[in-house]
């Protein structure tokens, strides 16, 4: 295997040479012996300060992190040497690999960093087993998997701490935004739909799915903080051993009620109407997914301080976090500039701030940008009532 020496954050690292495992237009990264995606340093560089801010955020003074799903270990490492190294915290990290290469690569990027981490070359789901037991169970897990983390949420969910952190990274994209929704409900028991706001669907169908199989243990999940960038979806919840708020929290799951035609949309509690409330035209649903709050506003607060005190990691990354702090207290489902010019023949597409500064005006006081599209917006409004301020508006 050739191997080359990345730099990520203050983190360097082994992974294999990806200058070899491309075609002439881009890297596969998934053709090469050991996985390693430099596309999710976005995502990795959220989760050194995700990691940072659940330390701090409940006052941990010992915390122990599992991720077996490690490949090269870049992701751990970086929490080990960029999320706790300066917080006051005895850390413990484990590592794992049912790659023989892989488990080779991390143990010799474990010895690059100077760090003491548990390398172990194993199936991810018998080593999530054996932390299930009495004493040996982890505060955070983080499962982040080529494709879907469906095989693995019952391991980690049963492997974590009353309290502790569980982060799951979905890649598997076009089932869960609707380009394949049969796909979506037979892994995650819920229809997707190809909608602007797709990616916020996906995101409310894998916090829901987490939801329902945690309550099967008698345990609640409550969202920290969740996004989506490029090709990914991203949960972190804290889990509790709470039956009666589990029974409760898989009792609330709900349905999206859409329109393709003058974009209305609702969350609803059954799918029941055949035909919109606004023009009637027929709707389709998504769901069953997660309708409540998606964010912890003082844990997202922590994760921006955090982020603040990184000048080494991407703007990109902080610029999202900016993002999410505006939105957490938004209406649901956002819509997005480009489908409204679309979909109602406007002449230009208006611009996003513009917007939202006008639906602010007009009273929507919560009205914001999005970080789930480059072109979406949220509103209480309702489609046909943002038409109408858009055509009375210069934009």
């Amino acid at each position: 295997m050739r191997i080359k020496l990345y730099k990520e954050g203050i983190t360097s690292f082994y992974a294999p040479n990806l200058d070899f495992y491309k075609d002439k237009h881009r890297i596969e990264p998934a053709w090469a012996p050991v996985f390693y995606n430099p596309r999710m340093s976005l995502s990795r560089d959220l989760g050194v300060v995700t990691v940072a801010a659940f330390v701090r955020y409940f006052e941990k003074d010992k915390v122990k992190i599992v991720e077996p799903l490690s490949a090269t270990g870049v992701r751990g490492l970086r929490y080990l040497n960029e999320a706790l190294r300066d917080l006051d915290v005895d850390a413990e990290l484990v590592l794992n690999d049912v790659n023989t290469l892989a488990y080779n690569l991390m143990r010799k990027n474990v010895k690059l960093n100077n760090l003491n981490a548990a390398v172990f070359n194993t199936d991810a789901n018998l080593l999530l087993h054996y932390f299930s037991f009495r004493g040996k169970k982890a505060d955070i897990i983080d499962i982040d998997p080529f494709g879907s983390p469906v095989p693995f949420i019952q391991g980690a969910l049963n492997a974590l701490k009353n309290g502790g952190m569980l982060c799951v990274t979905a890649t598997d994209m076009p089932p869960l935004v609707g380009i394949y929704p049969s796909v979506c409900l037979r892994k995650y028991g819920s229809v997707s739909l190809k909608t602007e706001y797709a990616r916020e669907l996906a995101v409310r169908i894998l916090v829901r799915y987490i939801m329902v199989e945690a309550g099967k243990f008698g345990l609640s999940c409550t969202p920290l903080f969740v996004q989506s960038s490029d090709h990914y979806v991203r949960v972190c919840c804290q889990v509790f051993k709470n039956r009666t708020k589990a029974t409760k929290q898989v009792k609330s799951q709900a349905y999206v009620m859409h329109c393709f035609k003058c974009l209305y949309r609702e969350i609803v509690k059954h799918p029941t109407a055949n035909t919109c409330p606004d023009c009637g035209a027929p709707v389709q649903y998504a769901g069953p997914l997660w309708p409540g709050k998606l964010w912890s506003p003082e844990f997202v607060d922590i994760m921006l301080e955090e982020y603040e005190k990184r000048p080494y990691l991407s703007t990109r990354g902080i610029k999202i976090l900016k993002y999410i702090k505006k939105e957490i207290n938004a209406f649901p489902l956002h819509y997005t500039t480009d489908e409204l010019a679309s979909r109602f023949n406007l002449i230009e597409e208006p611009s996003r701030k513009k917007i939202v500064k006008k639906l602010r005006e007009a009273g929507d006081s919560h009205a914001s940008l999005t970080h789930f599209h480059d072109k979406g917006f949220r509103s209480s409004f309702k489609a046909r009532k943002i038409l109408e301020l858009i055509q009375n508006h210069r934009f």
